[in-house]
């Protein structure tokens, strides 16, 4: 299926969880948020929720810095 990550558009197996699809397009899961067709997903659902195709992912990571 594809689905839009960041923009890019990438193929992914079907009925992929978004810690699945995460774990693939992030070194470190714990410091993202993850918006998944405009809406904010808790950490909680991700493994749950299942990716679809035609889906738009944005995925956005904390950095430290000052």
């Amino acid at each position: 299926m594809l689905v839009t990550v960041n923009g890019d558009i990438k193929e992914l197996p079907d009925s992929i969880s978004l810690t699945e699809a995460i774990g693939k397009f992030c070194d470190n899961p714990d410091g993202v948020v993850a918006e998944l067709n405009m809406v904010i997903i808790g950490k909680n659902r991700w493994e749950k929720k299942r990716l679809r195709n035609g889906d738009v992912l944005e995925l956005i990571a904390f950095m430290g810095g000052g």
